[in-house]
């Protein structure tokens, strides 16, 4: 299966290429006061306003830095109006991985992080899974927005 790797920090991740709707670079953001603290804004696509989840905050607890190769990826959550930009660092990279390469390694308060397999040369990279990103109580809040209307 084909994978879009990114880093969090030092550490490298994927998240299934087939989940990507697309790959953007980092969009102007407006801010959004009420969000909760992993949500870093909304961002304007085409005319539709997307909520930019920064996944360095949800992961690190501090915001993705501003690179060149700091990218924005476009997942959708269950219907076709849930839509959500995940804020990223060093997206540059896939990787074909078998699905028999993640053994099991799920971090307990973070059903996001899923298994880890071992490149050669002994990196570790973990599977990030869109289910468990946020609770569905959050979603629906981001959802409801006017500004998403």
């Amino acid at each position: 299966m084909l994978y879009l790797s990114f880093r969090l920090g030092p550490d490298r991740y994927v998240l299934a290429a087939c989940q990507v709707l697309e790959v953007l670079p980092m969009l102007l953001l407006r801010a959004w006061p009420d969000a909760p603290a992993p949500v870093a804004g909304l961002c304007n696509l085409r005319g539709r306003s997307v909520p930019v989840l920064d996944l360095c905050m949800l992961a690190l607890g501090r915001p993705a830095a501003e690179l060149l190769s700091t990218r924005m990826l476009l997942v959708q959550l269950g219907p076709p109006s849930r839509r959500l930009a995940l804020l990223v660092e060093q997206a540059t990279d896939t990787l074909r991985l078998e699905d028999g390469a993640f053994g099991a390694a799920q971090l307990r308060g973070a059903p996001w992080l899923g298994e880890l397999a071992s490149l050669p040369g002994g990196e570790l990279v973990q599977r990030v899974s869109l289910q468990g990103l946020l609770p569905e109580a959050m979603l629906d809040s981001l959802f409801a927005a006017p500004a998403l209307s």
